[in-house]
Formats: C-alpha cells, structure tokens, sequence
C-alpha cells in the first residue's frame, strides 16, 4: 500500500495534471525510508521505494510544469500509533517508539496539514524531487537551492569513497540527467 497506492494514484492524476501543464503531487514518505530499522524490513523498503519514485518521477513531469514531493510529515497519534503504543506487538517489536511521544517529539495533525500545504502552494517547486521532512527549515533550504542541487541533498544516495564518479551505471545515468559532476 505504501507504494503500490501512490502509483495508481499518481497514474490516474497525472494525464490531466500534463494536459494542464502544471499541479503538485506530494507522497507521503517516511524518515524509515532512509534507514535500515530492525524489524520493519517491508515498511522500510516501501517508504524508499517511494522517495526515490518520487525522484525519478519529478525527473520526468518536470517538463510539464509539474512538481512532486516525498514527505515525513512527523509522528502523529494516529490509530496506527496507538496500536503500536499499546499492543503486545508493538512494544516487543518497537518498543522505541513510545520515546517519540514521552519525549514530545510527535507533531499534530494541523502541523502536519500545514507543512503539506506550504508545498501545495507552489513555493517550493524549485526542489521538485527532493525528500523533506517537517523539521527542515524550507524557508532555509530556499536560499540554498543551488547548495542543494550542486550536493544533491535531500534525496537519496549512496556516499562513496574517492573523489570521483566511478564509471559505473548509476555515475552515467546521473550525469545523463545533469546531476553528475561534468568530465
């Protein structure tokens, strides 16, 4: 469903979005997606596969006039939560979570609605792509877009060692979309 539900979604919004040469999709991600956690290997997985759908995807709308987000829109008390909070299973195998809510680093639901919006509005379009969370400071990363972009930050990547590209598929097809560094 993490993945599966955003590419039907995006596939039906998406001829009539390029017909009008212009609107906004932003898919619900998560900060799981960036990193291994024990236990949760399927939700992991599929919130990475979302991101970098979400990258490949900006890559190829752009054309259209069309941005398209991936977002961590924080830790909501949800019913999902709940049952984490509360349930056998939850915490024996997460039991970290419950530090989230003790150590009030959960978010409301409006914070959450307002971060969305604020992308909905089109401010942010130049970081079409790109993986943010509720934390980040957009206003921030607006003034340092070209940092952004020279670094490709806020997205997903692989660091290596050396200095540079190796030859391999993943080097060539960056510098074939412009974001490799220039031979």
């Amino acid at each position: 469903m993490n993945l599966r539900g955003q590419l039907l979604c995006t596939r039906a919004v998406l001829p009539e979005m390029i017909a009008r040469r212009r609107g906004r999709i932003i898919n619900v991600a998560s900060g799981a997606g960036t990193i291994a956690i024990t236990y949760l290997s399927g939700y992991v997985t599929s919130k990475a596969a979302l991101i970098r759908f979400t990258e490949c995807l900006a890559a190829e709308i752009k054309q259209y006039g069309i941005a398209t987000f991936a977002i961590e829109p924080g830790t909501v008390r949800t019913a999902m939560a709940d049952f984490v909070l509360n349930s056998r299973e939850g915490q024996k195998w997460m039991p970290w979570f419950r530090r989230i809510f003790e150590e009030g680093r959960d978010v409301t639901p409006e914070r959450s609605a307002q971060f969305l919006l604020s992308l909905a509005s089109g401010k942010a379009d130049v970081l079409s792509g790109r993986f943010l969370q509720i934390s980040d400071d957009l206003e921030s990363i607006l003034k340092n877009v070209q940092q952004v972009e020279k670094n490709n930050l806020y997205s997903l990547g692989i660091q290596r060692l050396g200095a540079g590209m190796s030859k391999s598929i993943s080097g060539a097809a960056e510098q074939a979309a412009g974001k490799g560094a220039k031979k």
